[in-house]
């Protein structure tokens, strides 16, 4: 993935959409205080874009994911030449 990327010249046309997903090893232990994310809503979006989210960012819905979002969203990066 990373070569295309790199090389995205020789390749037109080509998209990467990279979509960051969590792995619990615990298979569904604790899910119901882990909570999930789920794409932003509109609703959502509107009260965090001045936060630098996007309406394509995932958004913790319950648990966890949502008291601890602003810390497990993480920073967007991109790559300028």
């Amino acid at each position: 993935m990373h070569i295309i990327s790199e090389q995205n010249d020789l390749f037109p046309g080509v998209n990467i959409t990279e979509i960051p997903v969590r792995a619990y090893t615990k298979g569904n232990l604790a899910s119901h205080i882990l909570g999930y994310t789920s794409k932003i809503s509109e609703d959502e979006y509107k009260n965090e874009k001045e936060n630098g989210y996007t309406l394509t960012d995932y958004y913790g819905k319950s648990g966890i994911e949502r008291i601890a979002e602003k810390y497990l969203k993480g920073t967007d990066r991109s790559k300028t030449d």
